[in-house]
C-alpha cells in the first residue's frame, strides 16, 4: 500500500471514530432526555394518584352542585354611596331561597340540600374579612383574616362535615336572635389557641352594619379550594343573619348562591331549573354537576401535565432505546475483525456479550448522570402542581433510572448475542 493510499485509509478510520463519537453523544442525549421527561411524568402521575386518594373532610358521592344567579331589582338595589359599593338585599332573596330548599328537598331520593356562597373546591368568592375578638384592640390594619362563607341550614350535614363541638347553623339563627356564627378547626387553633372557641364573641368586617357573633360551633377541617392549598381559617354565618345589606365584595355569595343536594338518584338539571322557573322565569341556572367533577377538575391540569409528558417520554424512550440498538450494532460490525480475533484466541462467547453490553453501559450511565442533573434542575418548574411529592422524589428518580437501564441492556443484548455467531475465520479474512 503506498502513502496515499495509506492518507485514505487513515483518513476513513478518522471519520469512522468521528461518525461513532457523535452517535455516542446523540444517544447520551437521547438517554438523558428520557430520564427527565419520565421523571416528569412519574411525579406528575404520583402527584395525580396522591390527589385522587386524599381525604378532603366531606363525602363528594351523591352531591351536586347548581349555580343560580340572581338578578334585577326584585332582589338587590343599590345602598346609598358610602366608603364602599353596597347592595340592599330584598326580601325576596329570602322567599327564593326558602322555596328553593322546600321544593328541592321534598324531591324523590333527595336526602338533603343547602344553599351557600362557596362550595369546597369551587373558586372562592370571598376575598376574606378581618376578625375582632371581643376585648382585643387590634386596630383595623392589624386584624387577623379568615375566609367567610354564608351557609343555609343543611349546610354541613348534606357534605357530611364532622362537628367537633358545639351545634350547626339552623334555621332559628334568623336576624332577629342573637347573631351567631360556626368556624372550622383552623380558626380555633389560630384564634383560640390554649381555649374553647365556642362561646367566645367575635365580629367580622363583612359590613358597616356588623353585629358581634357568638361561635356556636366548631366543625372539622377540610380542603377548600385545592389539596395543595392548606386549610385556612374560615367562619359560616347564616344567610337569614346580615341578610339586608352587604358590600359589594359579599354579593356574590347572596346573588350567585350554590345550591348543594344529595341524593340517592342522580339529579337533572332539568328539575333544578324547572323549580327556580316557577319561582321566577328570568332567573338562571347553570354548572349543575356532581361534586365529584368539581374535585376531578382541580386535577385536569396535572392530569394534562402527566398525559403530555408520558407522551414524550415514551417518544424519547422508544429514540433512546432505537439509538443503543443501533449503536451497539454499528460497534459490532466496526469491530468484526476484532471479535473474530478475540473468538480465535480462545474467548468466551459470554465474554464477547460483555464486551459489548459493557460498551452500551457506559453510555447508559453517562446519559443516566446527566440525565439525573437535568431532571433536579428542571422538575422544580413542576413544584408548584405537585401534591404529596417533591420535585426531587428519590422513588421515583430510582425507578426511572433502573427502568432505563433495563432498556438499555434489553437493546444491547441483541447485537451482543449476534456478534457470539460470528465465524472467526470470516472475520480473520476481512481487511
Amino acid at each position: 500500500m503506498d502513502l496515499t493510499e495509506s492518507l485514505k485509509e487513515g483518513a476513513r478510520g478518522s471519520a469512522g471514530r468521528n461518525q461513532h463519537r457523535l452517535r455516542s453523544l446523540l444517544v447520551v442525549g437521547e438517554i438523558a432526555l428520557a430520564l427527565i421527561l419520565l421523571v416528569g411524568a412519574g411525579l406528575t402521575i404520583n402527584s395525580l394518584r396522591r390527589m385522587q386518594s386524599h381525604h378532603f373532610g366531606f363525602d363528594a358521592q351523591n352531591v351536586t352542585v347548581a349555580q343560580l344567579h340572581l338578578t334585577g331589582s326584585r332582589y338587590m338595589v343599590d345602598a346609598p354611596t358610602r366608603d364602599i359599593d353596597m347592595r340592599y338585599v330584598e326580601p325576596a332573596v329570602a322567599s327564593f331561597i326558602e322555596y328553593v330548599l322546600r321544593e328541592v328537598r321534598a324531591l324523590p331520593g333527595v336526602e338533603n340540600a343547602a344553599l351557600a356562597g362557596n362550595v369546597p373546591m369551587g373558586p372562592s368568592a370571598s376575598p376574606g374579612v378581618g376578625v375582632r375578638i371581643a376585648g382585643n384592640t387590634d386596630t383595623e390594619g392589624t386584624l387577623r383574616r379568615a375566609e367567610f362563607n354564608v351557609v343555609t341550614d343543611g349546610f354541613f350535614e348534606t357534605l357530611r362535615i364532622p362537628l367537633r363541638q358545639g351545634r350547626f347553623l339552623n334555621d332559628h339563627d334568623v336576624d332577629a336572635a342573637p347573631w351567631v356564627a360556626v368556624v372550622n378547626e383552623a380558626f380555633a387553633h389560630e384564634f383560640f389557641t390554649g381555649r374553647e372557641a365556642v362561646g367566645q364573641i367575635i365580629t367580622l368586617t363583612a359590613g358597616p352594619d356588623e353585629r358581634p357573633r357568638e361561635i356556636v360551633g366548631v366543625v372539622a377541617d377540610f380542603t377548600q379550594y385545592s389539596p395543595r392549598i392548606s386549610v385556612r381559617p374560615e367562619v359560616y354565618t347564616s344567610h337569614l343573619q346580615q341578610i339586608r345589606e352587604i358590600p359589594g365584595n359579599f354579593q356574590g355569595q347572596r346573588f350567585r348562591p350554590k345550591l348543594i343536594v344529595r341524593s340517592r338518584v342522580a339529579l337533572k338539571a332539568e328539575v333544578i331549573a324547572r323549580i327556580v322557573a316557577d319561582f321566577d322565569k328570568g332567573l338562571a341556572i347553570f354548572d349543575v354537576r356532581p361534586l365529584e367533577q368539581h374535585i376531578a377538575l382541580r386535577g385536569g391540569p396535572i392530569r394534562f401535565y402527566a398525559n403530555a409528558l408520558g407522551l414524550f417520554a415514551v417518544i424519547a424512550l422508544v429514540l433512546a432505546a432505537v439509538g443503543i440498538y443501533g449503536l451497539m450494532n454499528y460497534s459490532v460490525i466496526d469491530r468484526f475483525h476484532e471479535i473474530g480475533i478475540r473468538l480465535s484466541l480462545g474467548s468466551s462467547r459470554a465474554l464477547i456479550v460483555w464486551l459489548i453490553v459493557s460498551h452500551g453501559l457506559k453510555l447508559t450511565m453517562v446519559g443516566l448522570g446527566v440525565g439525573i442533573a437535568g431532571a433536579l434542575a428542571t422538575t422544580r418548574l413542576l413544584e408548584s402542581m405537585l401534591f404529596g411529592v417533591k420535585p426531587w422524589d428519590p422513588p421515583t428518580f430510582s425507578f426511572v433510572a433502573v427502568f432505563l437501564l433495563v432498556v438499555s441492556v434489553g437493546a444491547c443484548v441483541l447485537p451482543a448475542m449476534r456478534a457470539t455467531v460470528i465465524d472467526p475465520c470470516v472475520a480473520l479474512r476481512r481487511e
